[in-house]
């Protein structure tokens, strides 16, 4: 029988695996519901109430993940930034040479919209829960677990994740963004920076710079 430390390292390492399963399963069960449900009452729910759960299982880590610093805050906006300036260069020309980017870029607009005001006042909680989720407590059992695949392992499941929702709308954004924030997170070793990366991101991208206008 394994007892000691070692012992209780390992039954909850195993804990956290199994949390990190039930969560997988959680969000593909929100993204199911989304097809009737909405997108922010089936995503933007699940991510809340799984952040939540990681939250009180993981409290004695969620404050060291998340922990300010004027360098992480810097780290986060300049990635943020390096991001934007990446998709605002790129966008014209991928949706000159293949104009299904548009159709999908109005899409997660639509998604997007679907929220009203409240989906708005909304976003940075659920941003905060989605990065507790993923980059927080999936990315580190997999890394532990496959070592340094694990960030873009994470990203992978990330993305299939919402596939229930709307076919390969939604992966289709969430891989590239999951490998960049993972790869983030990976980086500068917490998960303050990747937050605030995706905030950035985020609040350019769908409120204040968007790249299509959303079709009716």
């Amino acid at each position: 029988m394994t007892s000691g430390p070692r012992g209780g390292e390992a039954a909850a390492a195993r804990r956290r695996e199994a949390l990190a399963g039930l969560c997988v399963a959680g969000w593909l069960l929100g993204a199911l519901a989304a097809r009737w449900v909405g997108t922010w009452p089936g995503i933007g729910g699940a991510a809340v109430v799984l952040g939540c759960v990681v939250a009180a299982a993981c409290r004695s880590e969620v404050a060291g993940w998340l922990r300010p610093t004027l360098r992480g805050l810097l780290l986060g906006v300049a990635a943020g930034a390096l991001q934007l300036g990446v998709v605002y260069a790129l966008f014209p020309a991928l949706a000159t040479a293949a104009p299904g980017v548009r159709h999908l870029a109005a899409g997660v607009y639509r998604l997007f919209a679907s929220g009203g005001l409240l989906g708005v006042i909304a976003l940075p909680l659920v941003l905060v829960a989605e990065e507790l989720v993923w980059r927080g407590l999936v990315q580190g059992v997999l890394t532990r677990r496959i070592r340094e695949p694990g960030w873009a392992a994470t990203a992978v499941v990330y993305a299939a994740a919402h596939a229930p929702a709307a076919g390969l709308l939604l992966p289709a954004l969430a891989l590239p963004c999951g490998l960049y924030w993972g790869l983030l997170r990976r980086l500068a070793g917490g998960l303050f920076p990747p937050l605030v990366c995706h905030l950035v991101f985020d609040t350019a991208v769908l409120l204040l710079f968007p790249l299509v206008r959303a079709a009716p």
